[in-house]
């Protein structure tokens, strides 16, 4: 079981293999227990740290001694991650909290360059790419700061030539109608991946005002995709609890995978819904 504290602005987080700490002042630091040593090396966290409207002000009082211990782990967790999210600036909050995972070094970068808030705002998922890089270009995450900040000021097209993406308008474009919940670098390097075998892919996208998970999972994958009628398209990027996950996409997947199974079934048309 994972074991939460805070203190003095230190995140600390215990694990069964490991520990792991993180601050924000005076400097911003994160850094690993390697299992086995006494050595703490510098690491880029990938899971969430800041979340919007975390929990009231309740979550940084007392615990309750009369609490199950899976109830004082859970508050534990409330009470450290609250107190770290007030130590981070509010602007900055604003800039990640949406944002499901892999926050650290967007943040880093933000720290860094302040010029870069100019692009979150305009194009928020390019952006988090950009902070990301070594989950584009197979570097190592220790080198993403450097790289990101040599690239921070260029244009949105030969940032995402650079990331390995078509280096097009259009596909700026794209990246803006992608929710920033739903911005996850898997998704993201299969787009990307999608987009350079078959450029048509960001036509086919281009009439959809939200590319939410569900969207993306339905068109990134290339055995899918002849199969999506745009209606269904458009139905499941208005589907709220697509915004993070594809239900649709594995559903039809899973229908796929049965039809292979049926000798001599009839070929199957796009589909309009699922279900």
């Amino acid at each position: 079981m994972l074991a939460f504290s805070i203190a003095d602005g230190v995140l600390g987080i215990k694990a069964p293999h490991g520990q792991m700490r993180v601050r924000w002042r005076p400097e911003p630091h994160a850094e690993e227990l390697i299992p086995g040593t006494s050595r703490w090396t510098p690491f880029a966290p990938e899971f969430r740290l800041i979340k919007p409207a975390f929990v009231p002000s309740t979550a940084l009082a007392p615990p309750d001694p009369l609490e199950s211990p899976d109830d004082m782990a859970m508050a534990a967790k409330a009470r450290a991650f609250a107190a770290f999210h007030n130590e981070i600036p509010r602007q900055m909050v604003e800039a990640v909290e949406r944002f499901q995972s892999h926050q650290w070094l967007l943040m880093l970068l933000l720290h860094r360059q302040p010029v870069v808030y100019d692009l979150v705002k305009s194009n928020p998922v390019l952006a988090y790419c950009l902070a990301n890089n070594d989950q584009f270009r197979l570097t190592r995450d220790s080198v993403s700061l450097q790289l990101a900040l040599g690239h921070c000021r260029q244009k949105q097209r030969v940032m995402l030539e650079w990331l390995g993406f078509p280096g097009s308008e259009a596909v700026a474009r794209l990246l803006k109608r992608i929710p920033q919940e739903a911005a996850a670098p898997s998704l993201l390097r299969r787009l990307r991946n999608a987009a350079v075998a078959d450029p048509s892919l960001v036509s086919q996208l281009a009439h959809v005002p939200i590319l939410n998970a569900g969207a993306l999972e339905l068109m990134v994958n290339a055995t899918l995709r002849p199969l999506i009628a745009p209606r269904l398209l458009l139905t499941v990027a208005d589907n709220p609890d697509e915004l993070m996950i594809g239900l649709a996409a594995d559903q039809l997947a899973s229908t796929l995978s049965l039809q292979g199974e049926i000798g001599d079934a009839p070929p199957l048309t796009p589909f309009t819904t699922v279900g």
